[in-house]
Order: C-alpha cells, then sequence, then structure tokens
C-alpha cells in the first residue's frame, strides 16, 4: 500500500512538474552526510524546438556551502541484562544523545540563450539544516531554506521563495540505508508538497542501487576506495522570475535525463566529478494572464563538472566515536 502511494504522489509530482518546472531539492537529503563546501558547473549546447525554430541553450554555475553551527553528542552503557539477546542487550544498555544544527548558504547563476534573448538569472538561497538521533538509532533530519531566483532585468521586483524537508533516516550497515519523508516548495504563488523515499542498496561488493524517488535513481559501480562509476536517470527544472517588457513572470524549465557520472576521491576531504548526459526531453514554458506558453525542446546531450571539500565528520561518524570509546572504557572495569 505504501508502496502504490508513493508511485500515485510521484506521478502527480512529475505532472505539477510539467506544469510548473519546479524541481526537486536534492541538496537537502545530500546534506544528511557531511558538512561541505561544493561546486558544479554545467553546459547545455544549442538546441531547438521540436519545430526547429527557437535556440535554447544554458551554462550554469552554483556554489554550496554547509558549516556546522552546534553539536550536542553524549553516550552512556548502563548494563541491562533482561534480555539474554546480544542485540538487545547492547540496545538496552547503550543511550545515546545526539543532534546538530547546520547552516547552509547557496549561490548559483544561470546564463540562459532562448531565441534571440540572451537571458541571465541570480539564485541566492540560505537556511538552516537539522540533525536528531533517536533511541531506535533513526536520525531526524529537517531544513527550511529561503532565497531569491530572478532575473538580472526584475531584481527590483524581488519575490521569496522556499523550501523544506523533513523525513527520517535509518542506517541498516556500512552502506545500506534508507529515509522518507515531505518536501514543500514555496515559490512565488506556487505551493507544492511531495513525499519522498530514497535510499543505498549493495548489490555486491562492487555496484550499489541509490535513489531519490521521485527525483533520482542510478547504479554505482565502486572501482576501488577513490573511483567509481555511476549511470541513471534525473528528474530536475528551475523557476524563476524573469521580466518581459514591463512585466515580470514566471519562467519555467524542466528537464528528465539519463547520465554517466565518473567520481575520484582525491583524499579523504577533496574530490571531483565529471557528467555526460543526454536530456530525453525538457519544456520551458512561461504563464501570462493565465495562458501557458510552452515550446518542447528537442533532445541533446550536455555536460557537467564539480569539485567538492568535506570537513569535520557526520553526526553517524560522531556518534560511532562516541560509543566506541565510550564502550572501551566500560571494558576497563
Amino acid at each position: 500500500m505504501k508502496i502504490r502511494l508513493i508511485i500515485l504522489f510521484s506521478i502527480l509530482f512529475i505532472f505539477q512538474l510539467k506544469i510548473k518546472g519546479q524541481s526537486f531539492e536534492m541538496d537537502q537529503i545530500q546534506q544528511i552526510w557531511r558538512p561541505k563546501i561544493k561546486a558544479d558547473f554545467s553546459f547545455f549546447p544549442p538546441l531547438t524546438n521540436s519545430k526547429n525554430e527557437t535556440n535554447y541553450s544554458s551554462t550554469s554555475q552554483s556554489f554550496l556551502f554547509t558549516i556546522p553551527v552546534k553539536t550536542n553528542l553524549g553516550a552512556e552503557v548502563n548494563l541491562n541484562l533482561s534480555s539474554f539477546n546480544l542485540k538487545d542487550i547492547l540496545k538496552n544498555s547503550i543511550s545515546v544523545k545526539a543532534s546538530q544544527i547546520l547552516a547552509s548558504c547557496k549561490i548559483s547563476s544561470r546564463q540562459v540563450m532562448w531565441g534571440s534573448e540572451n537571458i541571465n538569472l541570480y539564485n541566492v538561497y540560505g537556511g538552516i539544516f537539522g540533525l536528531k538521533l533517536n533511541k531506535k538509532f533513526r536520525i531526524i533530519f529537517y531544513s527550511i531554506n529561503v532565497g531569491y531566483s530572478e532575473q538580472d532585468k526584475s531584481l527590483d521586483q524581488l519575490k521569496l521563495r522556499a523550501n523544506g524537508v523533513i523525513g527520517r533516516f535509518k542506517l541498516l550497515g556500512l552502506k545500506k540505508n534508507y529515509y522518507y519523508g515531505i518536501s514543500a516548495i514555496w515559490s512565488d504563488g506556487l505551493f507544492l508538497p511531495v513525499p519522498f523515499f530514497g535510499g543505498n542498496i549493495p548489490i555486491n561488493d562492487k555496484i550499489n542501487f541509490s535513489a531519490t524517488l521521485p527525483a533520482q535513481a542510478f547504479l554505482t559501480y565502486n572501482i576501488n576506495n577513490r573511483n567509481s562509476f555511476s549511470g541513471g536517470v534525473t528528474l530536475d527544472g528551475y523557476r524563476t522570475g524573469v521580466k518581459i517588457f514591463q512585466d515580470r513572470i514566471n519562467l519555467n524549465y524542466m528537464n528528465l535525463n539519463l547520465f554517466l557520472n565518473y567520481r575520484m576521491k582525491v583524499n579523504q576531504s577533496f574530490g571531483f566529478r565529471i557528467q555526460g548526459g543526454y536530456v530525453a526531453f525538457h519544456q520551458i514554458n512561461q504563464f501570462e494572464n493565465n495562458v501557458n506558453y510552452s515550446q518542447t525542446l528537442r533532445p541533446g546531450f550536455y555536460a557537467e563538472a564539480g569539485f567538492y571539500t568535506l570537513f569535520g565528520k557526520s553526526l553517524w561518524d560522531q556518534v560511532n566515536s562516541t560509543l566506541s570509546e565510550v564502550l572501551n572504557i566500560k571494558s576497563l572495569f
């Protein structure tokens, strides 16, 4: 029943995406792991619409900063032998209190050529990201981000936008995990809530399946500890304010693309990626006087690259370190 509901909401979400061109905020899920600085760059070569009339191309740059603001962490062991099952003894004897609040800021720009017009778009978002470990060793996470997405010509008519996430994350091993929750977007009059479900499942020692439905699904092949390839499908888009003559309207873009990705970890803190893909479907539209003017563009290829710097430990890494220290101290008595 739960799977059917997820599929139903996914179909509704995709339908809303097609109408409004609003993206699912993947960064808020990925920030579960560690504080980071991340930069990404992408290029879509000139493509025409289905009637071979209007050109569309774009380049974009984005920078994400996530820093820890406050971390509370503590653990103790009080031996409880009410059950002789080792798993129950550990579960009943170990008490962990852990929470973390992170601050994030995302700055991005996009240069779009649509027909004969050059459109320069700017995005600035900031917010908080919170994590809390409960007694069942599930991480509860939440985030809220607010900001602006506007053309350079409409900066004098800024409209506030916001997005948020609340969910639960469960670790089932070193590589196996799942998470679920609900994401909500409020974007200049558009309110769009959508449930999500995702996780990582190891298929064998080298291959993992990962997904965040309804936005992304992919397979990863780990060559070694530093190098990996992945390939899959992503649904994405953006919604931004633009100025047409004297009127400010929302421009919407959405796409469905297939991608191949190569990642390399230079060390424990620094890595980079290169990615190539094929846009199987993408559409750009605008609403004027309650009329939707849309253009479906021809499929085409695109390229991306990026790098990241991780610093500090994830909340789960810190919990594991604290547990190890507590258990080692306990074993001395």
